[in-house]
């Protein structure tokens, strides 16, 4: 279950937000503005991020299992050694093993 403080934050729409570590799983950050948000290391199994702002995210070692990424841009974001499964659904078009996440 999330933090619910986290998920306060995260809604915030603050920019470039230190959610490193935080436990957003199962969140629902649809729409949520987290453009050049530290997210490394984050619990966001199972989050609603259909339509987020992650540009220039840092997503590094996250555990993205189960994710919705649906039109979502990933342009600039960092996903290295980021962990997902074959129930994260990406972008079109968005190779997550290129840009360095790893499959579950």
């Amino acid at each position: 279950m999330a933090d619910e403080s986290a998920v306060k934050k995260a809604k915030s729409g603050e920019y470039g937000l230190d959610l490193s570590g935080a436990n957003l799983s199962g969140a629902d950050l649809s729409w949520a503005n987290l453009q050049k948000a530290n997210l490394s290391n984050a619990n966001l199994s199972n989050a609603n991020l259909t339509s987020a702002k992650l540009d220039k995210a840092n997503l590094s070692g996250a555990d993205l299992s189960g994710v919705n990424f649906a039109g979502v841009s990933l342009s600039w974001t960092t996903i290295s050694e980021a962990i997902y499964d074959e129930t994260t659904k990406w972008p079109k078009h968005y190779n997550p093993k290129a840009a360095g996440a790893i499959l579950a």
